[in-house]
């Protein structure tokens, strides 16, 4: 039973729900609950469970606005449960929660983090007329830079999960280009079966890619930095180098699983990091026009929440002074090893984004 203290504003005795897709602990009252008792957006909550762990001044966001190993209260407007969650990483396994746990939540400070909640949490137009033109609104490009050959991989939004949309329409740029494989970070596929199923599919050309066996799904999380992503990763790419481009690489949004992916792609290419960083925010550009040059303060909160780990991550170094020195092509590679490629598996892989070029040689 939850009780509520109004005085204190404190819920007591929240049960826990295991988030089975992205290991959060999802706390049994819906935002809409939540906010209707007095929390806001931006607002510092402390949280103790019976479990004996303990947060203080933790921020509730209506999404992830947080560094890797972050943890925050998160309240996706149409989601059914407010979660506790760790910033690319599972709350729930790191912790060994059973839902024998229960949760007491406390308001700390009112308003504590709304800036960031301010400029992090806009929402973008579901509507195409909205954008410039429809690859804006599939969030659709072609992956350039360094070594990459133009028309060998392109990225974008998902042309089977229409939660936003999108899909339609994706799919539909997506059989005009041509796209042979496709890597979807986002599904698997039973989840794949359900759209096929859904009254309002609309997306035939990713159907038979689909039924050829043309998809590949490693159903990505977002935890970049784990064994378990790098194996998942891994044995996606060495499907995909058997098969014929162009290829196509997605999530739902095009955003953060595919940001990564793509990043990785582009640094064992011989991108640059500041091409890497271009390519990785020009979704921003897409969904809220946001830019360096129009939004300062939001593009640099975005850099750091979003985009920095990223970097981090694949240049193997461990703050950002030392991304001006990292060696983008020679980490990338090693990254790709820890996923399990060989010598051979990466080659074909940088054959296929070079579009015949033979394999860069690595130097110290």
């Amino acid at each position: 039973m939850v009780e509520l203290f109004q005085s204190e504003l404190t819920i007591e005795n929240l049960a826990i729900i295991e988030d089975v897709h992205y290991g959060d602990v999802y706390l049994n009252i819906s935002p809409a609950q939540f906010l209707g008792l007095g929390f806001a957006y931006g607002d510092s909550v402390d949280i103790e469970l019976s479990n004996g762990l303990c947060y203080e001044d933790l921020p509730f966001y209506d999404g992830y606005y947080g560094r890797l190993g972050d943890v925050l209260l998160c309240g996706y407007k149409k989601y059914s449960y407010i979660a506790l969650a760790l910033c690319q990483g599972s709350m729930w396994l790191k912790y060994a929660f059973d839902e024998s746990v229960t949760a007491r939540v406390s308001l700390r400070s009112k308003g504590k983090y709304l800036r960031t909640q301010e400029l992090m949490g806009r929402e973008y137009s579901w509507n195409p007329a909205d954008y410039d033109c429809s690859f804006c609104f599939a969030n659709f490009r072609v992956l350039k830079g360094g070594y990459i050959k133009p028309g060998t991989f392109y990225r974008g939004a998902s042309p089977c999960n229409n939660r936003h949309g999108r899909a339609k329409f994706v799919d539909e740029i997506i059989s005009n280009i041509g796209i042979k494989y496709i890597l979807d970070l986002a599904d698997n596929e039973s989840e794949v079966a359900r759209y096929f199923a859904s009254s309002d599919y609309d997306s035939p050309y990713f159907l038979k890619l689909c039924q050829d066996k043309q998809v590949a799904f490693p159903d990505l999380q977002n935890e970049f930095a784990s064994a378990k992503y790098k194996d998942d990763l891994g044995r996606a790419l060495k499907e995909l180098i058997k098969h014929e481009g162009p290829f196509y690489i997605h999530c739902i949004e095009g955003k953060d699983r595919t940001g990564f992916v793509c990043a990785l792609l582009e640094a064992f290419m011989g991108a640059s990091l500041k091409e890497i960083e271009a390519d990785y925010m020009l979704t921003y550009m897409d969904y809220f026009g946001v830019t360096k040059e129009s939004e300062p303060e939001t593009y640099a909160l975005l850099y750091e929440l979003k985009f920095l780990d990223i970097a981090l991550c694949i240049a193997g170094v461990h703050n950002e002074k030392q991304l001006a020195n990292a060696k983008l092509m020679l980490s990338a590679r090693r990254y790709l090893m820890e996923c399990g490629l060989t010598f051979d598996e990466w080659s074909k892989l940088w054959y296929l984004l070079s579009g015949g070029i033979k394999t860069h040689t690595y130097s110290d």
